[in-house]
């Protein structure tokens, strides 16, 4: 499971699911100061590509570079 909430949330979330920092985890916490405005929303494609940019993960990695790839694309042909 992966997702984004506030740096306001986060501890909340912690206590409440009574999460532990696990770098082999299976939930990953994204805190960020900005979400969108409506709850529910998808975050913007640029944001989760550029978290798997990060990602330790190969193929997570790699595919967060293809998208990067592709919007910069996008962005130039506009």
């Amino acid at each position: 499971l992966e997702g984004y909430c506030t740096n306001d949330e986060i501890s909340r979330l912690e206590e409440s699911f009574y999460l532990v920092e696990d770098a082999q985890g299976n939930v990953v916490l994204h805190a960020t100061s900005w979400l969108p405005d409506d709850v529910g929303e998808e975050m913007p494609i640029a944001a989760a590509a550029a978290d798997l940019a990060q990602s330790l993960d190969t193929r997570e990695r790699e595919a967060g570079i293809e998208m990067l790839g592709r919007l910069l694309d996008e962005y130039r042909n506009v």
